[in-house]
């Protein structure tokens, strides 16, 4: 129960073809999983043991905790690194219980992609010790500002043992939310003769995957189809990171994906967590906007927030920053003191 072969082999093509630079992807090693989530929360299972522990940058998705921790009862310990980690903060926090380290590239929610030595290095250091590296690549054909993506299948040169395991959907790059159409690559032997049998239960019905393999194999539209996604989401982007110059505050300069990861620590009434509380409630209230706030997503200090830009059309994404605007002007002129919230 892990695909059909159609579908399997219309997304291994399309990696090897979009996201791949001179190393392929095998169809028996992409294993069709119900959306992302549904991949993620079956290798937690799979591969780790109850109270294991999973290691993660920070900040990070906020729902991994539930896709690691509901069913598999995995622990999720952060790593304060601004979302790209490398193997001397893996070293100093390694105990016996660490099972997994979990990656996203390009990640959510600063935008930043890790380069090819980077990953090599986490790939050495997974091996070594034995962990599972899991790399969430969802975001990997929605680049930008002139970087290459570089895929841990490419770092592999295509080998990926049996400790290195990929996360893709349609969901991201496709904008295909609720479609549930997600894979796991993996060359681990074990793992995929599990999955086929964990895997009837989240199963993605055959209709399904035919009709997505048929908008795949159209290869022609897929290419023009990325190509417009890309500018939409690079046109997005600047238009996010213009209005945070224009007012001043601090961001990560996003890479790909669909956030920018803003600071808005100076605006806050007290530097806390309840801080926080009030200026999310306060941008709800006064400018009917709804962000992420950073502790829900493990930041290190109160204030960050995740902007996503690719929800709305641009007019309205303007709209939206237009208001932001006046939110941060009514803090900045009249302070917390007038403020009923």
């Amino acid at each position: 129960m892990t695909g059909l072969p159609r579908l399997t082999s219309s997304i291994s093509s399309l990696y090897t073809r979009k996201v791949l630079r001179g190393t392929t992807v095998e169809k028996e090693d992409c294993m069709i999983t119900c959306g992302a989530a549904g991949g993620l929360e079956h290798l937690a299972f799979l591969l780790a043991e109850e109270n294991d522990t999973v290691l993660i940058p920070s900040p990070y998705y906020a729902a991994f905790s539930n896709d690691l921790g509901v069913r598999a009862k995995l622990n999720l310990k952060g790593i304060d690194c601004g979302g790209i980690i490398g193997v001397d903060e893996l070293e100093e926090v390694y105990d016996y219980r660490v099972k997994i380290v979990l990656i996203t590239n390009p990640h959510n929610p600063t935008g930043r992609m890790y380069e090819g030595g980077e990953l090599k290095e986490i790939v050495e250091w997974c091996r070594r010790r034995k962990v599972h590296l899991i790399v969430d690549e969802i975001y990997c054909m929605s680049v930008f500002k002139g970087r290459n993506f570089t895929s841990v299948i490419d770092v592999c040169d295509g080998s990926l043992g049996d400790y290195v395991h990929v996360i893709w959907a349609m969901s991201k790059d496709f904008g295909s939310s609720g479609s549930r159409i997600g894979c796991i690559f993996s060359a681990n032997s074990s793992l995929k003769k599990s999955l086929s049998n964990v895997g009837v239960f989240t199963s993605v019905p055959n209709c399904v995957q035919e009709a997505y393999a048929e908008i795949l194999e159209d290869e022609k539209w897929v290419d023009e189809y990325l190509d417009e996604s890309v500018n939409q989401l690079k046109g997005g982007c600047e238009i996010v990171e213009g209005y945070l110059r224009k007012l001043g505050l601090e961001y990560v300069e996003a890479e790909g994906g669909m956030f920018v990861w803003a600071n808005f620590g100076c605006l806050l009434p007290e530097d806390s967590w309840e801080g926080e509380e009030a200026f999310t409630v306060l941008m709800f209230e006064e400018g009917g906007i709804v962000l992420t706030p950073g502790q829900s997503q493990g930041a290190s200090s109160p204030g960050w927030y995740r902007i996503c830009y690719a929800w709305n059309p641009i007019p309205v994404l303007e709209v939206a920053m237009e208001r932001l605007c006046y939110v941060v002007e009514v803090v900045r002129e009249r302070g917390w003191v007038d403020l009923d919230v």
